[in-house]
């Protein structure tokens, strides 16, 4: 899990370029797909491991674990997003997003439950990650939420394969009692599940405040218990 850094100055867009590999019938360790960009800063893979037995759980011999691969040989740290998606409905599509320190490398298994699906589409792009400077609640102000509990909105998806992250939220209280408004992601986590589950948590809660209206961040963090 790669660690929540800060970077500094202008951000800038890197666009890949795109090799693509027919899916055979190997079941050798092969590369599907990989890409790279233009100035060399950060490459990436979509590989193929065979002889997973898990196989998403159903113990076949006959499938392996498809595997996103980034590499960051830049000192920056980058923001990377994508997707891979299957020409099957039932392999659908994967996406993703994560932070890299310098010189650093991520790894996202994706496990289908059956062997050779494949690839219509799939899209890498990385950033170097510029974070929005923390809002933080006036001096002396309270705001206390109540009424949700985080635990009831992890994903269980995420839990099943142990996606844990922060996420820093923005958001405003208009009135002294009552819900969040304006409530938007500032600092993604590395998965877009939990980001997507923060702000429905927030949403979700009631706050009691003694400085409406104000604006700030609070972070929400997920983890599983040890």
């Amino acid at each position: 899990m790669n660690s929540f850094l800060r970077a500094a100055a202008s951000a800038f867009l890197v666009v890949f370029s795109l090799t693509s590999f027919a899916q055979g019938t190997s079941k050798q360790l092969a590369v599907l797909a990989k890409g790279a960009a233009p100035d060399g800063t950060w490459k990436w893979e979509l590989q193929f491991w065979p002889g997973n037995d898990k196989c998403a759980g159903s113990g076949r011999q006959d499938c392996g674990t498809e595997v996103v691969h980034i590499q960051n040989d830049s000192a920056d740290v980058i923001e990377c997003s994508g997707f891979v998606e299957y020409k099957s409905s039932r392999a659908g599509k994967h996406e993703f997003q994560t932070r890299i320190r310098g010189n650093d490398s991520w790894s996202d298994p994706i496990i289908l439950d059956a062997y050779g699906y494949a690839i219509k589409a799939q899209n890498v792009t990385c950033a170097k990650y510029v974070p929005e400077p923390v809002l933080k609640r006036p001096e002396g102000c309270t705001a206390v939420p109540s009424g949700a509990d985080l635990a009831d909105f992890y994903p269980k998806e995420s839990q099943n394969i142990e996606e844990t992250g922060t996420a820093r939220v923005r958001l405003t209280l208009a009135k002294p009692d009552g819900k969040a408004t304006d409530v938007r992601i500032v600092d993604r986590s590395p998965y877009k599940r939990l980001d997507v589950a923060a702000v429905k948590f927030v949403k979700a809660l009631t706050f009691a405040t003694t400085c409406a209206p104000t604006t700030f961040d609070m972070g929400i963090k997920f983890s599983l218990a040890e």
